[in-house]
Parts: structure tokens; C-alpha cells; sequence
């Protein structure tokens, strides 16, 4: 029925931290909201809480980028052709024209006799006058004039271009040596020029550019290469025609590059100032950035804040299932983990928004450092850290300087014995989470302004936030009943009202308990056990004793009552003194690992003496041999190592005590024979020592015994590196 009811008490304290968690974070990752509309004049510098795209400037910027892309163009086989089609048919045409001045028409009669006239009696061969070959004539300067205007006519018709006058009675004024050089010349620079893909500028270039190339290169008809460029200006067209896919694809391409790589409005830059009139383009920013007083609760923020904090607590419940399973037995300790993850969150609500280096999570891992342990305080301050990002407006160098200040601190908190301790875990965590700030802002590129704000956030979280720390534990040690390094001290001074009376009242078991202290925080050293707990344990064990002092053979002085007692009476007495003790130290308020160890030293072994006594008296008697249960201690076995070790010690000194051995040898006889004896009865089953260990700590029990036989007994070298481990 116990167990029912704290797994219910457990379950709810668990759902009621992530509902807490939930509206905590939800509420502290929401910006303060603005009344403003479009048209209205701002009575605030409003600064981005968090980078963000500029919807408008971007969209503007990617039309930008859309209409600069020009269309794209493809050459056209087509075009070509009828370039290279309207370049020889500019051929054909003037040598059409020239044949018809230049051949001789022959008449169907015979041809005259005469060697020095032709048939229109104009010189013959012989006649230096005539163009070479015997079929050619020397046109007059009218045929050529009229033979121009006819070619500028046919071309104007057939073409649709217009030959300069003076171009044309060049032409026909060729001789016909000059005119086919033309003619190549023409064809061929053609076929070449539109083998490029060309629009109209790039062919005039191209035009141009070829015929300074043929002017330099040639040696004969040099002038002719400029008829031939101002021909093909004429001629050729350009060769490439709009692509209209690959124009849509360039400019969809355009828009979404810049499109996908937004401008973008880092945190806390300045996006409306006091006085500025709120713009179509501002207001959407606004909007985007949950700053205005339009909207209701952001039920995706919720879900996502919600999400959130289900996955870490499940995380947590895992990591507490398999290393601190224990922590569900206590509600008190339940609500101190509670309460050292609520604190800093709450303290993130006003913090973390305007100044994201300053939560003070190094608060959770000091306190959790101190009463669960370094494993727990890593832990717990991590996944704390996780879900305070979204209240920072998921700044980077949060989780960074976070991170590293709180292991530090949980690092330095670990195992502290001493007051002037908490300065060194005050000065390194400021240090560490000065030189991580530092340090991302170098990374970063921060300008210096931000750097050195982050700075002196880190330096004043970390600082202020272990110093609540420190001065908060006795608080959570009064409110709570867990133990802390600074109850721990104070627990073990010899002021303390249970010590004090054990010291009066029980002068033997004071003794006995100083020496198993001793003994115990040797061992625990030995092997990186809490030497604190097991000290203050070791002080404490034995308080069930003075309840009947009297009963305890150290504290005699001669008479000892269990002579007049049945052997079932004295272990009865005997046995009774670990509860006893834990419902003293429950009413003195110690500690729930001080009060384990006090239930669990004797563990579920057996009285021996009493044991044997009783069966010695059944046997005379002719009784049955009672059982072991009516002399057997009612309580559990060792939990942990802290528990162990102070059994061992307890057992070890009581049978040093009692065997009081001559040499050391006996000694560590004796020593071995009783932690073989507790391993053989499974007492250190659930402790979590090692074979190694309870060997380190045999060792060390032998250490501490060898000055009463001034005799010093060295570690063997595996052994010293498994203590020094």
C-alpha cells in the first residue's frame, strides 16, 4: 500500500513539474507584446528579440533578381542557313549582273574572219584592251552605271536589302580575278562568322573584328576586305532566337536563390524606433516576431514548448530509473529537484530575453551537485539547459558558456569538505563561463559591444548565481531534511546533541564509533566513496545504543545483563538498535543517507554469540535448534558503497576489539575472515562494490592498524592504482 502511494505522490509531482515547466517556459519564451497597427507612430524602440527573415525586403529583392535576368537566347540552325542562303544568292545575283555585261553575246551566224574585230567590230584578242579571255568584253561606263541599279533593284526585291551605289559599280567594275578572290572571301567568312551564336550586337563586333583580322593578314586586294564587311552587315542577320522555357527556368532560378538565403534581421537589431510610423513592411516584421497585441496564445508554441519539456522529463525519469532509483521513496527529495530546476527557470522568465547569458541554471548545478551527486547535477543541468534555449530566443552562446559553467561548478561542488571550498567553486565557474563567452564571441565574430555584453552577463549569472547557491542550502536542508556538504560539516562536530550525549551517556560506543570513522573514511578515500557521509555515518551508527547503553558490551563496567537474560531476550535487545537509532536520528532531523546507513550496518546478519548460546541451551534441554530468524537483524542490507564500508569498518573494529591480535599478520587474518564472512552472507550484494575494491578496502583497513603494531604495510602497486582511481 506504501508503495502505491508513493508511486501515485511520485507520478503526480511529475506531472505537476512538467505542467509548471510548460507555462514556465511558454510564458518566458514570449516576447512583450506591442498595441500597434499600421499608420501608427511608434512610443517605442522595439529591437528584434530574435534574428528573423525579412519577408518584404526579400520578396523585393528576389523580383529584383527575376526581372534583371535577360532573356535567354539559342542559336538558331535556321537563321544560319538563310544567312549563308542570302550570301550566295548575293553572289549568284551580282555575278549574274556582270555576265551580262562583261560575256560577249555570240550570234548563231558564223563568226566573222577577221582576227582583229569581233562581230560588233570592236577589237579582237589581239587588242591589249579586252579583259582576259576571249569571251569577255569591256563593258562602257554607262553599261556599268545601268548594271548597278539593276543589281541594287534585284537585291532591294529579292533580298530586301539596299546596296550602296557606290558599292554596287564596284563591284561591276571587278575584274574577274578580283571578283571571284570577292566572292570566296565573302562566302567563306560567312560560313565561319555564323558558326557562333550571335544577336545583333555581338554580330556586328564579330563582323567587324574579322574584317581588321583579313585587312591585316592580307597582301593583295587589301581594300576589297572592307566591301567585303559592309557587305555582310548588309547580309547577315543574328542567329539566335529567344528560349522562352529556358528564360522562365533563369528567372525562377533567380527568385528562389535569393529566395532560399533571405535577408535576414539579426537579434537585437533596431527594427522600429520612438516616432516611426509603422509601415505595411514593418508590421508583418512585427507580426513574424510575435510582437504585436493581436494574437491570442500560440497554440504551436505551446504544443512545441509542451513536446519539449515531455521529452526531457523523459529522459530524466529514464536516467533516474537506472542510476538513482531510490529518489522515488522520498517526496521530500523529489520536491528539492523540483525546486532547484523551478528556480532558475522562473528566474529565466525576466532574464533570459533581453540578456540570453544570464539565466541562472549554475544555481541548479551547485544545489544538485551538493545532495544527488556530480552524475545527477550533469545530467539535470543539461537537459535545464535544453529547455531554457526557447526563453533566450535560442541564442548559440547560451548553451555553450551554460553548459561549461555548470560542469565546473558541479566539478568543484563534488565532494566539498570545507567552508573556503565555496570560493574556488565561486571563482571557476565565473572564470569558465568569462572565458567561454569570450571565446564563442571570437568564433562568432561578435563585435565588441556584444562580446563584451555577453560577458558580463556570464560573469554576473555564474557569480551571483552560485553565491544564492551556497547561502540557499540551509534552507533546502531545514525545508527538505537532505544533506549537503555544509550540513555535513556541521553535522560532524562534536557539539551536536546526539554526539554529546553518546559521549556521556555511551562513552564506549563513542569510542567504538570515532575508531570505525576512521576506519571508514580511510577505505571510503580509498576507493572514491563519499569520505563526508561516511564520516558523519560512522559518527552516528551507533545512537540507537542509548536507548540501553547498559546492554552494549563496550559501555559495561563488569556486569553484563544479558547473563541473566535468554539468548532470545539479549538479541532482541541487541538487534533493536538500528531502528532504534533511526527514529532518534528522525527526531534530530538527520539526514536520509545518514539515517541508511544507521538502518543498514548491521545489514541481515546473524548474532552468532547469541545464536550459538541459545542452541547450546536447546541442545542440553533436548529442545529443537532454533531458528537463525529470531537472531537475525530486521533490517536491509548495504544500498550503497557509503553503507558497506562503514559494516565493514563496524564489524572490523568490534572484532579488533575484542580479538585484540599481537602482530599484524593476525591482524589482516582477522580482517579477511570477516569480509568473508559478510560476502558469504550476500551483505554487500547491493552495495556495488567490486572484488577490487573490497580488496582496496582490506588494505586500507590494514593501513590504518599498523601504527598500533608500528609496523607499516605497503600497497602492492595494482591495488595503489585501483585507490588512487
Amino acid at each position: 500500500m506504501k508503495m502505491t502511494t508513493n508511486k501515485v505522490l511520485t507520478m503526480a509531482i511529475l506531472l505537476l513539474m512538467i505542467f509548471v515547466f510548460t507555462i514556465s517556459i511558454y510564458v518566458g519564451s514570449m516576447p512583450e507584446n506591442y498595441d500597434l497597427n499600421v499608420g501608427d507612430i511608434s512610443d517605442y524602440d522595439i529591437n528584434a528579440p530574435r534574428a528573423i527573415a525579412d519577408k518584404i525586403e526579400t520578396q523585393r529583392r528576389a523580383a529584383q533578381a527575376q526581372a534583371e535576368i535577360q532573356t535567354v537566347m539559342m542559336r538558331s540552325e535556321q537563321a544560319s542557313a538563310a544567312a549563308i542562303s542570302n550570301v550566295n544568292r548575293f553572289i549568284d545575283l551580282v555575278s549574274a549582273r556582270r555576265d551580262a555585261i562583261y560575256l560577249v553575246q555570240l550570234p548563231d551566224t558564223e563568226t566573222p574572219d577577221s582576227e582583229g574585230e569581233d562581230a560588233q567590230g570592236r577589237p579582237g584578242e589581239d587588242d591589249p584592251d579586252p579583259i582576259e579571255g576571249n569571251n569577255l568584253r569591256q563593258p562602257t561606263e554607262t553599261e556599268i552605271q545601268i548594271s548597278a541599279s539593276t543589281l541594287i533593284s534585284e537585291l532591294d526585291q529579292t533580298l530586301g536589302i539596299t546596296l550602296p551605289a557606290a558599292d554596287a559599280q564596284e563591284l561591276m567594275k571587278m575584274t574577274e580575278i578580283r571578283h571571284n578572290n570577292f566572292s570566296d572571301l565573302l562566302q567563306t567568312q560567312a560560313e565561319a562568322i555564323m558558326s557562333g551564336s550571335l544577336d545583333q550586337a555581338q554580330l556586328s563586333l564579330t563582323i567587324n573584328q574579322t574584317i581588321r583580322t583579313l585587312r591585316d593578314n592580307s597582301e593583295y586586294y587589301v581594300d576589297d576586305t572592307t566591301l567585303v564587311g559592309e557587305t555582310l552587315q548588309l547580309l547577315l542577320q543574328p542567329n539566335v532566337i529567344p528560349n522562352e522555357e529556358a528564360t522562365i527556368n533563369a528567372r525562377q532560378a533567380a527568385y528562389d536563390r535569393v529566395i532560399n538565403n533571405p535577408v535576414m534581421v539579426n537579434r537585437g537589431a533596431r527594427i522600429v524606433s520612438r516616432g516611426d510610423m509603422i509601415t505595411e513592411a514593418t508590421w508583418q516584421m512585427l507580426l513574424d516576431l510575435d510582437l504585436t497585441g493581436n494574437q491570442g496564445i500560440d497554440r504551436v508554441r505551446m504544443l512545441g514548448t509542451l513536446l519539449l519539456v515531455v521529452l526531457l522529463s523523459g529522459i530524466g525519469v529514464a536516467y533516474f530509473r537506472r542510476y538513482y532509483p531510490q529518489i522515488a521513496d522520498s517526496t521530500r527529495n523529489l520536491l528539492a529537484l523540483a525546486l532547484a530546476v523551478l528556480l532558475p527557470i522562473l528566474a529565466s522568465i525576466y532574464l533570459a530575453q533581453n540578456n540570453p547569458l544570464t539565466p541562472p541554471v549554475y544555481f541548479a548545478a551547485v544545489v544538485l551537485a551538493a545532495y544527488f551527486g556530480f552524475r545527477t547535477a550533469t545530467v539535470v543541468s543539461a537537459l535545464l539547459i535544453i529547455m531554457i534555449i526557447p526563453m533566450t530566443g535560442f541564442e548559440v552562446a547560451f548553451p555553450m558558456t551554460a553548459l561549461a559553467g555548470c560542469l565546473i561548478a558541479a566539478l568543484y561542488t563534488k565532494g566539498i569538505g570545507r567552508h573556503d571550498n565555496y570560493a574556488k567553486i565561486i571563482l571557476a565557474t565565473t572564470f569558465v563561463t568569462f572565458g567561454m563567452s569570450a571565446i564563442f564571441g571570437l568564433l562568432a565574430h561578435e563585435t565588441w559591444d556584444t562580446m563584451l555584453s555577453h560577458m558580463l552577463q556570464a560573469v554576473l549569472s555564474s557569480m551571483f548565481s552560485v553565491i544564492v547557491a551556497i547561502g540557499i542550502m540551509p534552507v533546502f536542508e531545514m525545508i527538505f531534511n537532505t544533506v549537503s556538504p555544509l550540513r555535513l560539516i556541521e553535522l560532524s562536530q562534536t557539539s551536536h546533541p546526539l554526539l554529546r550525549r553518546l559521549f556521556i551517556e555511551a562513552p564506549g560506543t563513542s569510542q567504538h564509533s570515532m575508531m570505525v570513522a576512521n576506519l571508514a573514511e580511510a577505505a571510503a578515500e580509498a576507493i572514491g566513496a563519499n569520505t563526508m557521509i561516511v564520516r558523519v555515518g560512522s559518527y552516528f551508527h551507533d545512537i540507537g545504543k542509548l536507548e540501553n547503553p547498559m546492554a552494549f558490551t563496550e559501555n559495561q563496567d563488569g556486569d553484563n545483563p544479558h547473563d541473566r537474560m535468554l539468548p532470545q531476550e539479549s538479541s532482541k535487545t541487541i538487534t533493536k538498535h538500528p531502528s532504534d537509532g533511526v527514529k532518534l536520528g528522525k527526531k534530530y532531523r538527520l539526514p536520509q543517507p545518514i539515517l541508511n546507513i544507521i538502518a543498514q550496518h548491521h545489514g541481515s546478519t546473524v548474532l552468532e554469540y547469541f545464536y550459538h548460546k541459545a542452541s547450546d541451551m536447546a541442545e542440553a534441554e533436548g529442545k529443537p535448534t532454533p531458528t537463525t530468524g529470531l537472531y537475525t537483524y530486521p533490517t536491509p542490507v548495504p544500498d550503497s558503497e557509503e553503507s558497506a564500508i562503514v559494516m565493514l569498518a563496524d564489524s572490523v573494529e568490534a572484532a579488533m576489539r575484542s580479538v585484540n591480535p599481537d602482530n599484524i599478520e593476525d591482524a589482516e587474518k582477522l580482517i579477511r575472515r570477516i569480509v568473508r564472512t559478510k560476502t558469504d552472507q550476500n551483505q554487500l550484494i547491493k552495495s556495488g562494490l567490486s572484488f577490487a575494491q573490497v580488496e582496496t578496502i582490506i588494505l586500507s583497513f590494514l593501513h590504518v592498524y599498523a601504527g598500533h603494531f608500528h609496523q607499516r604495510i605497503p600497497y602492492p602497486e595494482r591495488q595503489a592504482e585501483t585507490a588512487t582511481n
